[in-house]
């Protein structure tokens, strides 16, 4: 038959083909160039060549793409607003922060589809669980009480209860200097036990080590769930460690009977509202899973914190100086007000927030429920149902225009220098908990209790290399979506000595808003 074909002419069989390499080209670049949605960025490897890069590089695609040459003109370009072609689909990127901002107002693109397969399969959520979780009775009343528990005086309540724990941790150290084999470790330590005791008061599972190397663990391999296939053979690790935090939060809500008055009302609420729609104990204690894998990353920002601050000596200096405005001093005792911190302390609001720009390196994703179009003020893109768009906070944190020269750089003063202070409205593209309907709502208690804790510990204690000089900031690995913070690679950097602040070793420590 083909050679039947062929003998008709070379004609018709280059007719042929050029039908199918057409059909092949609309299968492998959905999206055409003069279309209204965003430009085409093709790879080298049409079909699979931006899916297994995305794979490979992670968040450090989308800084390469904006660095690249161009293959057809050999010039380097930077479209703000584009599209990836792969897998027969597309992904829509914007490294354009008045793109976002458009974004961000369009509630055709949503985060929702996102939360429930987070759900789904980070912490296996299934069965009447989920059919509770999808149905928008029992997730808005879920959701008004992370609001309500997450604002004004329960805020309050819960930045004092987890700092005041931190002080205790400090009142009970000892006078001898500890030799401390990895900084981020002992940071994320007490950091996470001092916020899950803000949580659970005195009954914590976090008080148990298990249960803490259980969530680490957890957290660690938490990208392997992601996928939620055979994640018992797949993600065994993670797996394993997750049904030991289940068990354990499942155990503790059970004992809410027991549960004396520094339990906080926040805390109660959930539970409570689970019940009221009739969600088993152990689906709740799978949100509380949920909650804690949101709270991990204050841990590791909190590290990254006090790992720059600690290089830079005079740094150290100008903050002690300035953390002081909010201490009150009294009988050998120190009372850090943590409420005042963020209003008498542009410095240490400046850090926490260069931290995040620095640090904080994924991606904010929403979906497109309906064929929507978003603009940047001069040009307009048309976003089509059914796909994703991205945001990624790697370039948009990075860019020059906003943030000046050196933006790669940590500069702890950056955000004073820029004129922005915890009252000033954000800098153009800066997103560290995302934005719009979907913006975070523990956004306000991961800056309380960045800056409170910085602050107590700042004050506190001397940190020095293990050689006695400042301390080595590591490299930052490459985090996996599901947390976009990197740990610090292990370097011989990680070793540390801490001790008490000299002249300050016999002080006694208090935390309240």
């Amino acid at each position: 038959m083909i050679t039947h074909f062929l003998a008709q002419g070379p004609n018709l069989a280059i007719a042929a083909a050029c039908v199918v390499l057409f059909l092949v080209y609309k299968f492998v670049w959905p999206t055409s160039l003069d279309s209204p949605e965003p430009p085409v960025l093709q790879h080298r490897v049409p079909f699979f060549g931006h899916f297994f890069s995305l794979l490979r590089l992670r968040y450090k695609y989308h800084v390469k793409n904006q660095s690249s040459a161009d293959p057809q003109t050999s010039e380097n370009y930077k479209m703000p607003t584009y599209t990836l072609p792969m897998l027969g689909g597309k992904l829509y990127v914007t490294t354009s922060a008045k793109v976002a901002s458009s974004i961000f107002q369009k509630r055709t693109l949503t985060f929702e589809p996102l939360i429930d397969t987070f759900v789904r399969s980070l912490v296996g959520m299934d069965g009447k669980g989920m059919e509770l979780w999808t149905s928008p009775d029992f997730r808005g009343a879920i959701f008004k009480v992370l609001y309500r528990g997450l604002s004004g005086q329960p805020l309050a309540d819960l930045t004092a209860a987890a700092s005041a724990n931190v002080a205790g941790f400090l009142d009970l150290m000892g006078q001898d200097e500890l030799q401390v084999d990895n900084f981020y470790g002992w940071t994320r330590r007490v950091v996470s036990e001092s916020v899950m005791g803000g949580f659970y008061g005195s009954l914590s599972p976090w008080r148990d080590p298990e249960v803490k190397d259980s969530f680490w663990t957890y957290s660690d391999e938490l990208h392997r769930l992601l996928p939620g296939i055979a994640p018992s053979i797949v993600a065994s690790k993670a797996y394993r460690a997750r049904t030991k935090l289940i068990a354990a939060l499942e155990a503790y809500i059970r004992k809410e009977s027991d549960f004396g008055d520094e339990v906080l009302q926040f805390t109660r609420d959930r539970f409570a509202a689970g019940r009221e729609f009739g969600m088993s104990v152990r689906d709740s204690a799978k949100i509380e899973v949920l909650l804690a894998t949101a709270l991990a990353n204050i841990s590791t920002l909190t590290y990254w914190i006090l790992s720059n601050v600690y290089s830079n000596s005079q740094l150290l200096a100008e903050l002690r100086e300035e953390i002081m405005c909010a201490v009150e001093v009294m009988d050998g005792r120190m009372t850090v007000h943590v409420g005042q911190l963020k209003d008498r302390c542009p410095l240490l609001v400046s850090c926490v927030k260069e931290t995040q720009r620095h640090t904080i390196v994924d991606s904010i994703s929403r979906i497109v429920a309906t064929d929507t179009t978003v603009s940047d003020g001069s040009n307009s893109y048309l976003l089509q149902k059914g796909f994703t768009v991205q945001m990624p906070l790697s370039v948009l944190h990075a860019d020059p225009g906003v943030w000046g020269a050196g933006s790669d750089g940590w500069v702890g003063d950056r955000f004073v220098r820029l004129g922005y202070d915890a009252s000033s409205p954000s800098p153009p593209g800066f997103l560290p908990f995302g934005g719009g309907k979907h913006i975070c709502p523990g956004r306000h208690l991961a800056n309380n209790l960045m800056i409170a804790f910085s602050a107590q510990f700042l004050l506190a204690l001397d940190v020095s290399s293990a050689e006695g000089g400042p301390v080595q900031v590591p490299q930052a690995q490459v985090p996996w979506p599901t947390t976009g913070v990197g740990q610090p690679e292990a370097e011989p950097g990680l070793r540390v000595n801490i001790r008490r602040r000299e002249g300050w070793e016999h002080v006694k420590w208090s935390a309240v808003f």
